[in-house]
């Protein structure tokens, strides 16, 4: 599907290294945190990787991250029935 791909590549933006600038990381951040909500497993699973590569930059980059407001979802997928949504939410 087209939100599949479209994960998928921002997700492979948020993993590259160089890391991503911040601003362009704000700017993709709010369509994450959208995603986060999707009832599709594999939409899920490459929106938390993106996350949490976001996530393992510098502080900035974290804090950044917590100011969406994405984590109390996040947590939430902890007890999702799928590993592949478990692992990057973990």
């Amino acid at each position: 599907s087209l939100q599949r791909t479209a994960i998928w590549m921002l997700g492979t933006l948020c993993r590259g290294k160089p890391i991503i600038p911040l601003d362009v990381a704000r700017n993709v951040l709010p369509t994450l945190s959208q995603l986060a909500s999707s009832g599709d497993d594999e939409v899920l699973a490459d929106t938390l990787w993106a996350l949490a590569s976001l996530s393992d930059g510098p502080n900035h980059y974290t804090e950044t991250v917590l100011g969406t407001g994405v984590i109390p979802r996040v947590v939430e997928l902890l007890s999702h029935a799928y590993g592949s949504v478990v692992t990057p939410a973990s």
